[in-house]
């Protein structure tokens, strides 16, 4: 039987992932020596949207849950902090849009 990434991201803590913008000016996510390009989505609580951020791989496949982006190391923080402001300006246009 193999096991997914999203199951062994699961079983996995979250904060062994390294985060960082590449110059391609995406999300990149690296666990285990192996790196994808994601994508963040805010889920909930609505009262705290800085947590619980599920990282998305290009497919929009959940890959890594972050309950604590306080955990992560300072670099893969400010990491998910940029990409989270992108989500929030993308969702900001779509509403003005409306």
């Amino acid at each position: 039987m193999t096991t997914t990434l999203l199951e062994r991201s699961r079983r996995t803590e979250a904060y062994s992932i390294r985060l960082e913008r590449r110059a391609d000016g995406r999300l990149w996510a690296t666990r285990d020596g192996e790196a994808w390009p994601g994508w963040v989505r805010r889920l909930f609580p609505w009262s705290e949207p800085t947590r619980h951020v599920p990282l998305r791989d290009a497919g929009g496949h959940e890959v890594a849950p972050v309950a604590d982006p306080d955990a992560l190391d300072a670099a893969s923080r400010e990491a998910l902090e940029w990409a989270a402001a992108e989500v929030d300006e993308e969702t900001a246009a779509k509403g003005s849009d409306e």
